[in-house]
């Protein structure tokens, strides 16, 4: 079986699709409203404009339904869901820094790293479940192909080599007079264990009993009679 769809056993055309007239008066537009409600930049209504008048199409639906009824399913599900919505924060995060090239580039590789890990996490749960529906199976084959695309290894490959790259890079700041200046590293010293030491006699220490000595042997004494 080709994977075409997780909705569709064939290939569906939906764009542009408009409620049916029926959907005002059975009250199912507000329903598919609540439903997509959280879910506008998906523009996920028209799906459900699109009627199913094949059997093996609503077998095919149903069995997917059926399938999702498993937490650990639903649960990995949800999980890359909600790593495909942020990767498409930082892709629009990306947009508004047009004045600021390295910054746009910056949130455009957090983007790519974080649909590489979904896409790589996705496919290695679906691989450890027993799948039964015929939809949910072609899925699976199909993102474990992917996973191990030339293209798609390529990509990992470089946002890996990216991150890596920047991790080392090293800057200086120098905040003075209200302002901060980025340079070059010049090496400067680790002034960590110099702090550390000047600090050191403010650290806060244990309470410090002030009674008495002889009152102190007598509240001992009281507690063990007690």
């Amino acid at each position: 079986m080709t994977f075409q769809s997780i909705l569709f056993e064939r290939p569906a055309v939906t764009d542009a699709l408009e409620a049916p007239a029926f959907f005002g008066d059975l009250h199912l537009d507000q329903i598919v409203e609540a439903i997509t409600a959280d879910w506008k930049e998906y523009d996920l209504a028209p799906f459900f404009y699109a009627r199913l008048n094949d059997l093996d199409a609503i077998i095919y639906r149903q069995e997917i339904m059926r399938e999702l009824e498993s937490n650990v399913l639903i649960e990995e599900i949800s999980a890359f869901s909600k790593q495909m919505r942020t990767m498409r924060e930082r892709l629009e995060q990306a947009e508004k820094f047009d004045d600021y090239k390295y910054t746009r580039q910056r949130c455009f590789l957090t983007a790519a790293q974080i649909y590489c890990a979904g896409v790589e996490q996705l496919s290695k749960a679906l691989s450890a479940l027993d799948l039964k529906s015929p939809g949910f199976r072609a899925f699976r084959n199909y993102l474990n192909d992917y996973v191990t695309s030339n293209f798609f290894r390529q990509l990992v490959t470089q946002t890996q080599r990216l991150q890596s790259d920047l991790s080392v890079i090293r800057y200086g700041l120098l905040i003075r007079d209200g302002g901060v200046t980025v340079r070059h590293c010049e090496a400067e010293g680790d002034y960590s264990y110099t702090i550390e030491q000047t600090f050191r006699k403010f650290k806060q220490r244990g309470p410090q009993n002030y009674m008495p000595d002889h009152l102190r042997t007598m509240s001992k004494r009281r507690c063990r009679t007690e």
